[in-house]
């Protein structure tokens, strides 16, 4: 009787030690949860300004007990900052990206430059005005930067000066993307890099890009559909930084009608047409795209690539008023009067504003 007597003591008092432990247990969570709670501080959105730091918000987020993993975290910072896990976005980076955006060229920038040229006195003149207003750029402010790496994305709004900053970034490639919208269609900038240092990374915006359209058919005009077609640019391409600015090839896939549109092409500067209109042939990178046809039985084949250079109605102006305008200067000065070719190593396409036309392509038979 003694005996069971002193056991029920026993676990009454083993009963009353783990009821104050779990107590204990809750305070101490309760503690923790105030202590991971995300300071006020980096509260900031990105949105707001024209520099993230990524580092900064590494040091806000790591938690001072290391056993500590939290399960739910405030999230408004990270949607706009960083699509990835709590644990992953705990970076360690020291590098950072800057650099300018620039607005567009726009048609009345360019027609105050050919008019400003059509005055000058002399070539000498001609060529510094044309250095001095075509050259000039300006900055973009209040645009939306986007920082790509895989998973990770960060977004800062340009300054008034067109500046943008990303800081404390990790070593990885990283693209960099801005657009705005303008009179003639959207324009963008894009460009990459390998990061292992830091980086300047200025972007242009561009908003005279080309579209390339035509139909393929057979060798009785009826169309083909379902065509894949590709457009390279030709003869090669140097992109502008480390990475690629915009696609060195395009494709589609030709509709039921035969027809397809290749969207996207850069073209060739007003100062590097008038150049083709006076020697009728150029190598410069990226001035011509082959188009490229392969279909069920069929293909154009490497000695069957047409090559159309990427010079549109709007360039085609362009180049011409310039000529116009450097040959006035020089009957004024006395200077030899420039002559446009008449033939060319590749024909002019039929374009009207910045959409390009060419004929109609035949595959041929694949061999056996």
């Amino acid at each position: 009787m003694i005996r069971f007597k002193y056991k029920a003591y026993f676990v009454l008092f083993g009963l009353s030690v783990l009821v104050i432990m779990i107590a204990l247990i809750c305070l101490h969570r309760q503690q923790v949860n105030k202590d991971i709670s995300l300071p006020s501080s980096v509260s900031i959105s990105p949105q707001t300004s024209s520099k993230v730091d990524v580092t900064t918000i590494k040091k806000e987020v790591v938690l001072e007990s290391k056993n500590i993993v939290p399960r739910d975290m405030p999230d408004p910072l990270f949607d706009e900052l960083i699509n990835r896990t709590v644990t992953e976005q705990i970076l360690e980076g020291s590098y950072q990206i800057h650099g300018t955006v620039f607005e567009p060229k726009s048609d009345a920038m360019l027609n105050s430059l050919f008019t400003e040229l059509e005055t000058v006195d002399s070539l000498e003149e001609f060529q510094q005005t044309l250095q001095n207003m075509y050259f000039s750029k300006l900055p973009a402010a209040g645009i939306t930067v986007t920082l790509q790496c895989g998973s990770l994305a960060a977004k800062v709004v340009t300054d008034a000066d067109g500046k943008y900053n990303f800081i404390g970034l990790p070593n990885g490639r990283y693209t960099l993307s801005t657009k705005k919208k303008c009179e003639k269609q959207l324009a963008i900038a894009k460009r990459s890099t390998e990061l292992e240092s830091d980086s300047k990374m200025d972007l242009n915006l561009r908003d005279d890009f080309v579209t390339v359209k035509g139909r393929i058919t057979d060798v009785y005009g009826r169309p083909i559909a379902g065509a894949i077609v590709t457009g390279t640019k030709a003869p090669f391409s140097t992109p502008e930084g480390s990475g690629p600015l915009y696609p060195d090839s395009i494709s589609a896939i030709s509709k039921s009608d035969g027809s397809y549109e290749l969207s996207g092409f850069i073209p060739p500067s007003f100062y590097l047409v008038s150049r083709y209109l006076l020697t009728g042939w150029t190598n410069v990178d990226g001035f011509y795209v082959d188009v490229d046809v392969k279909a069920d039985g069929v293909t154009t084949g490497k000695n069957n690539i047409l090559r159309v250079p990427l010079v549109t109605e709007e360039r085609l102006n362009q180049a011409h008023r310039f000529l116009n305008a450097y040959n006035q200067v020089a009957k004024r000065s006395g200077e030899k009067v420039l002559q446009v070719k008449q033939d060319f190593s590749y024909p002019l396409p039929s374009s009207r504003n910045n959409m390009i036309t060419i004929s109609d392509i035949i595959p041929k038979p694949k061999p056996n």
